[in-house]
Order: structure tokens, then C-alpha cells, then sequence
């Protein structure tokens, strides 16, 4: 599993099964692109901009109640990682669901901590806070990238 979580997918040429099982499993990890052949993920992404969203079917996420599609979200500025979710199940509740890295969302939205810390005088905490209270509170906090 540590292996799938670092995305180091050699792993498969250790693992005792056929070598068309093998290549089967490197072609599912590697896939990258609009076209997967799997049609709840392409009739997604089929109504999602073309230059914004694509398959990633090596994605893995980390937490063990997650059951089917998995997500996350990236910007193109730092090709890091800014959230993500998908499809669970705990105990008896299932859901879709997704979190957000609101330090790293900070980091690339047009108001970045700099430039709240020398216009409000605030610490970086207090930045975060502004940020944080109003989608704990419900209401929608629009960032563009």
C-alpha cells in the first residue's frame, strides 16, 4: 500500500501474477488523459471543460473508507495538490465528499498571505481563520486561480 500511496507502481513487476495481468495493471495505473474506456468517468469528464479536468486512474487516496471514483484537485501553478475526495462509506453511511488544503489554497488565490499580513496587520492564523469561518458557516467562498 505505501508503494500505491508514493505512486511507485514498479511494485507490480514483484507481484507473483501473469504478465498480461501485470501489464493490465500498469496500463489502469499509468492512464492519463480525457478517454479512460470506463463510463461513469468519461461521461464526467465529458461534461467538465476540456482545458481544467482529466483522469488520473493512478490516483490513490489515502484513507480506507473511500469505495470508488476518488478525486483531486490541482493548479497549475505548482502542479501541487490543493484537495480532494470521492465516494465512501463509513460504518453504515455512505456519501461523496471532499476537502480542501485551505493553506495551499492560500498560497495560489489572488489574495495571498503576504499580502493580508501587510494589509491588515493580522498573524497568518487570523488569515486562515478569515478564510476557514465562512465555509464553516455555509456560506460559499468563491477563489479563483
Amino acid at each position: 500500500m505505501e508503494a500505491l500511496k508514493s505512486r511507485n507502481f514498479t511494485v507490480i513487476e514483484d507481484m507473483n501474477i501473469d504478465e498480461e495481468f501485470k501489464e493490465a495493471l500498469w496500463k489502469i495505473f499509468s492512464f492519463r488523459g480525457r478517454k479512460s474506456g470506463i463510463p461513469q468517468l468519461d461521461g464526467i469528464v465529458d461534461n467538465l471543460p476540456e482545458e481544467h479536468f482529466f483522469i488520473d486512474t493512478g490516483t490513490v487516496r489515502y484513507l480506507d473508507y473511500y469505495e470508488d471514483i476518488v478525486f483531486e484537485v490541482y493548479t497549475p501553478s505548482s502542479g501541487k495538490a490543493l484537495g480532494g475526495g470521492g465516494d465512501y462509506a463509513v460504518k453504515e453511511m455512505a456519501g461523496f465528499g471532499f476537502s480542501m488544503d485551505l493553506r495551499g489554497l492560500a498560497e495560489v488565490a489572488p489574495f495571498n498571505s503576504t499580502m493580508i499580513r501587510e494589509q491588515s496587520g493580522k498573524k497568518r492564523r487570523t488569515k486562515y481563520a478569515e478564510v476557514k469561518n465562512p465555509i464553516l458557516n455555509g456560506k460559499t467562498v468563491e477563489v479563483t486561480v
